[in-house]
């Protein structure tokens, strides 16, 4: 599509032309912040925002492209993680004054796969409080005057507005699913398989209606496709196969639709 911004590919169809050298990751990375510059005003979906981070990883991974060495299947691209996962270096607040913010020291199992993959992260995305039924302060980017779902408002909005290619959100009940029904895009929540090493989720645990350890679980087990994660919800634009990549999952765990969105929210 002519004079198509960077920020309204798919994950797949912006992996697709880092590859063929017709983007940079700088390029797409710029194009979100500037989507964010112009919305976050009205749409709200962002707790914390780390441009600068971004561009900086952005640039390093354009460097090692340009000597023909990829991140991942995910170099380059940019996406939120919801304010209950940890991501070293970043504030983890849980959506609520109530929990004690701390800048966590290291990143969750997910986020850690999505980094080793190429994944940036801009920053984190609003969450209700603890993840629960409170209402936030995020808008649907479609119509302001609504609701984006909860509880992963932020993530859901954000990739619904094109700020992002991609981002993670929880679900105990329809926490993912509700979100994305709501802002318009493919929402992804695999069902629970079992993992030996449980307690390296890296989020903070709500109970809700399920236990605390049940929550981890569904922050920590994390299966990588493109665009896809086992355990921790997934946003994005385009679904693909399982099977495109190998990177450490049973995939008889996984059904996976393909999906593509291509509408531009309106900015007015």
């Amino acid at each position: 599509m002519a004079n198509r911004e960077p920020r309204e590919l798919t994950v797949r169809q912006a992996a697709g032309d880092m590859r063929r050298g017709k983007l940079t990751a700088a390029a797409l990375v710029g194009s979100c912040l500037e989507r964010i510059e112009a919305r976050e005003g009205k749409v709200k979906a962002w707790v914390s925002l780390h441009g600068e981070e971004a561009l900086e990883r952005a640039q390093t991974l354009d460097r090692q492209a340009r000597r023909g060495v990829w991140a991942g299947a995910l170099h380059g691209i940019p996406m939120g993680i919801k304010d209950i996962i940890h991501v070293a270096g970043m504030k983890t607040t849980g959506g609520t004054g109530a929990y004690p913010a701390h800048v966590a020291e290291a990143d969750a199992e997910c986020v850690a796969r999505l980094r080793a993959a190429g994944a940036i992260v801009l920053g984190k995305t609003v969450t209700t409080a603890f993840a629960y039924a409170d209402t936030g302060k995020t808008r649907n980017p479609w119509d302001l005057t609504r609701t984006p779902g909860g509880s992963s408002s932020g993530s859901g909005a954000a990739v619904g507005d094109r700020m992002c290619l991609a981002a993670l959100g929880t679900q105990t009940g329809g926490s993912t699913l509700r979100p994305g029904a709501f802002n318009g895009i493919p929402a992804f929540q695999a069902s629970n398989v079992q993992l030996a090493d449980a307690l390296r989720a890296g989020g903070i645990g709500v109970a809700g209606s399920r236990s605390k350890a049940r929550h981890a679980l569904l922050v920590g087990q994390v299966a990588l496709s493109v665009v896809l994660l086992v355990g921790a919800g997934l946003f994005v634009r385009s679904l693909r196969t399982a099977q495109e990549l190998n990177l450490g999952f049973d995939s008889r765990n996984v059904v996976v639709v393909s999906i593509e969105f291509n509408e531009t929210v309106e900015t007015s």
